[in-house]
């Protein structure tokens, strides 16, 4: 039989033991989110490098219309301005690599639905 003076006793100390636990727990948390959300390391393993693969020899925006189709009317000289400097900006990021910026992709992603697959539409927008 548990006496009425026993029972702050068997408290405290199931506190501490789950309080312990707790922290365990989040250390081991802390442990995981740190060796598998290191940002360095997927750069390094090339998590997204294949990104950066079409324009890896393009110095600027401006080389990028000699050397891909454009539809029409969306090619890199129909750009505006300030969407010239934001793609030029990006191609110098993604080429450079000075250890500031990341490129990390969040997975891939299969078309099962033919509503998704826009490959037939954008045939019919390229010039020949």
């Amino acid at each position: 039989m548990i006496s009425k003076t026993m029972v702050p006793i068997h408290f405290a100390s199931l506190s501490k033991i789950l309080t312990s636990c707790l922290g365990a727990f989040d250390a081991f948390l802390v442990l995981v989110d740190v060796s598998h959300n290191n940002w360095d390391f997927n750069h390094f393993l090339g998590n997204a490098q294949y990104f950066i693969t079409p324009v890896a020899n393009l110095p600027s925006l401006h080389a990028v219309k000699s050397c891909y189709a454009f539809p029409i009317e969306a090619s890199p000289e129909d750009l505006s301005e300030v969407a010239v400097f934001m793609m030029d900006h990006s191609l110098s990021t993604a080429v450079d690599h000075d250890g500031s910026h990341y490129l990390i992709t969040a997975g891939s992603y299969a078309i099962l639905d033919a509503a998704n697959d826009i490959c037939g539409d954008l045939v019919h927008t390229y010039p020949f």
